[in-house]
């Protein structure tokens, strides 16, 4: 018996897999399909190693033009319009309380005003 098994891919056609003979023991034949080789078949691909995909797929300019760019450029023109006497906090503060991301509503806020927004806990 090899070491590695031919396996078929969605076409039909055989092809050479890298999965050891005892990987492939380990499979559910069902694997929660109605149809047993189409279980065995599902299993099987998802054992073959795939290409990862590249989370930072998109050019640098890209990924900041659509990410950073809308809140920082916002944070600028209030920059300009208040005139503040510390501009860097300025921009810091508004950017954390302005994050698109932002998960709760205190993220980002003093630490004095936080416990004022946090909700009471009974």
């Amino acid at each position: 018996m090899s070491d590695f098994n031919q396996t078929q891919d969605t076409n039909g056609q055989n092809k050479s897999s890298l999965i050891p003979d005892e990987r492939l023991r380990n499979l559910d034949p069902e694997g929660g399909y109605s149809d047993p080789d189409e279980g065995f078949r599902a299993e099987l691909t998802a054992m073959v190693s795939q290409a990862k995909i590249n989370v930072n797929a998109l050019p640098t300019k890209s990924y900041l033009e659509a990410t950073i760019t809308p809140t920082v450029m916002k944070a600028l023109q209030e920059v300009c319009e208040c005139r503040p006497d510390n501009p860097l906090e300025f921009v810091a503060y508004y950017i954390l309380k302005h994050n698109p991301n932002r998960k709760t509503p205190t993220e980002g806020a003093p630490v004095h005003l936080q416990s004022e927004l946090m909700p009471k806990q009974q």
